[in-house]
């Protein structure tokens, strides 16, 4: 049986300022990961816009030329540098946009959408933040592993997210070798740059794979290899999504879409500044 399986991969794009290398599906294969954007932005893309019934994570590359600014209904309004993490913990309903710091220079990064349970997507929402001296980073050899959010590899994430999830980007310094312990949790890897091999099955830039950790597995990765190491708990519910909205029912991203409409995720105001 086959420990390693291509996931669907397809480029994204809208306008000259954006585009992106998106892992969609299926979404058994990514749960509790909804989707993930490996993006490059240069200008104002995406206006205000909703989110309910997941996490909405930016994790800004250390060599991105510039970061975002964050801001949300909830008043939150902030600076992603890079090298740091924020996320919109949607609940029940939120509203949030970002836009490059810098026009013209490139924001480099992830955006994530992380599921909630069924339980908290009726909860209200809030952000999440850590600036990137706070990631804890280990060396093994010539690999670099940093830990971006949730627990793994003995190291805890400062960001708090209420699905038991990680990602950690493994970076190669030097041809080598790095191995993955057995584990019962789902997890996918998205090469960044480089090529990464694991039980024989080649994976360059822009692809990713899943990975079987029932037994200890060994990636191989080239000089300056870079990938980034999804893993989580699968959520046992349902998901209905549509847009930026996803719930465990059709009634309840029904509800949520009323509510949107409605007014009731707020607004963003036109005059905040950001926390530096």
């Amino acid at each position: 049986m086959m420990r390693v399986t291509p996931l669907r991969t397809q480029t994204a794009g809208r306008g000259s300022g954006f585009r992106a290398i998106r892992v969609s599906g299926p979404t058994s294969a990514l749960n509790p990961f909804l989707m993930v954007d490996h993006f490059w932005m240069s200008e104002p893309t995406f206006p205000a816009h909703p989110h309910a019934g997941f996490a909405a994570i930016t994790y800004m590359f250390e060599d991105a030329q510039t970061g975002f600014l964050n801001r949300d209904s909830n008043g939150d309004s902030m600076i992603i540098g890079p090298g740091d993490l924020h996320g919109t913990v949607a609940g029940r309903g939120m509203i949030h946009e970002e836009t490059p710091i810098d026009a013209g220079r490139v924001a480099h990064g992830l955006q994530i959408f992380l599921n909630l349970p069924e339980s908290l997507q009726a909860e209200p929402g809030y952000a999440i933040h850590a600036n990137r001296a706070d990631l804890p980073v280990i060396q093994t050899g010539d690999v670099k592993i940093l830990l971006v959010f949730g627990e793994a590899f003995g190291m805890t994430g400062p960001a708090r997210l209420p699905t038991t999830a990680s990602l950690a980007i493994v970076t190669f310094d030097a041809a080598g070798t790095f191995e993955l312990a057995a584990d019962d949790v789902s997890t996918f890897m998205l090469v960044i740059d480089g090529v990464v091999r694991a039980e024989g099955v080649e994976a360059v830039a822009g692809t990713a794979l899943t990975i079987d950790r029932r037994d200890r597995m060994r990636l191989e990765g080239t000089g300056h290899a870079r990938l980034a190491l999804f893993s989580g708990l699968p959520l046992d519910q349902p998901v209905v999504m549509r847009g930026p909205l996803a719930m465990a029912s059709e009634a309840a991203l029904l509800d949520a879409e009323r509510r949107y409409a409605a007014g009731l995720f707020g607004w963003i105001n036109s005059d905040e500044d950001a926390d530096s």
